[in-house]
């Protein structure tokens, strides 16, 4: 039969809050971003200046040229040279 202090069982307690806050901030985090995100593909489909969304979302304007760029692809703007390449990727969605 093992013997748990009073101390041990303070010490685990402690340790599930520290734990429970760390993930909940990693979760705020988490959401913070993909709002960002969001907000910068609703701005990129409003047609609004680069600069401003990077400006305004606090993404680096590569990054937002790259959002922009997924965004043409996914809505068949442009196409997309992966598949032209290869074709019969499992990265490519087959045609039937």
């Amino acid at each position: 039969m093992s013997y748990v202090t009073s101390w041990e069982r303070i010490a685990k307690k402690e340790g599930i809050k520290l734990g429970e806050k760390l993930g909940e901030k990693r979760g705020e985090k988490k959401g913070e971003e993909k709002n960002k995100l969001n907000t910068a593909m609703a701005m990129i489909k409003k047609g609004l200046n680069l600069d401003l969304i990077a400006e305004v979302t606090g993404f680096p304007t590569q990054r937002i040229q790259q959002l922009a760029a997924e965004g043409a692809i996914i809505n068949g703007l442009i196409p997309n040279t992966h598949a032209i390449l290869f074709p019969y990727s499992p990265l490519c969605p087959q045609k039937k």
